[in-house]
């Protein structure tokens, strides 16, 4: 016939019963106990808050910065005050110009002073100086120009009389705006 009829004990489901039972109220009573503990946090947190000794701080810094801004805004602090700087003049311009043609002018001077001939173009003689302008006008001869407008820069080679002139030559010799010899 079949497998013999197996009869589970009552007792057995009574215990099994009883410590599911026990787990659950132990695992109760923890989330109960660590309730209680916040709870007791939170009032005395209420007490200390409500009766307590006040925390100042907050609203002395408040006070101090209101102060404090009213002063900037109010007494004008000299220490608070930006001074602008002024424009450069116009001979600050005219004179960075001249600078920039007589260091072209020495590269091309030394070019011209070793291979006998003006350059064909002034990387040639060395990095050239921006913003000025070169031009060759003959074999040995050339023409720097700088600047726009009134503070215009020339300097013309051919009326070089001396074989190798020196920067301080160079910029007594350059023709300063609305064509001033300077």
């Amino acid at each position: 016939m079949g497998e013999p009829l197996r009869v589970r004990s009552i007792d057995a489901e009574a215990e099994a019963h009883d410590q599911a039972r026990l787990e659950a109220e132990a695992a109760v009573a923890d989330v109960m106990v660590n309730e209680e503990a916040k709870a007791k946090v939170r009032a005395a947190n209420e007490v200390r808050l409500r009766g307590g000794k006040r925390d100042l701080r907050k609203p002395l810094l408040l006070l101090t910065l209101c102060a404090f801004n009213a002063y900037i805004w109010f007494a004008d602090p000299a220490w608070l005050k930006f001074d602008v700087p002024r424009a450069p003049t116009y001979d600050y311009y005219v004179n960075g110009w001249k600078m920039a043609v007589a260091m072209q002018a020495e590269r091309i001077e030394t070019y011209r002073a070793s291979k006998g001939l003006a350059p064909p173009s002034p990387r040639e003689a060395g990095q050239p100086v921006r913003g000025v302008s070169y031009q060759r006008r003959g074999a040995s001869d050339y023409q720097l120009a700088a600047g726009e407008g009134s503070a215009r820069i020339t300097y013309d080679s051919s009326a070089d009389s001396v074989a190798r002139p020196s920067l301080r030559g160079v910029l007594t010799r350059i023709t300063g705006p609305a064509g001033s010899v300077r």
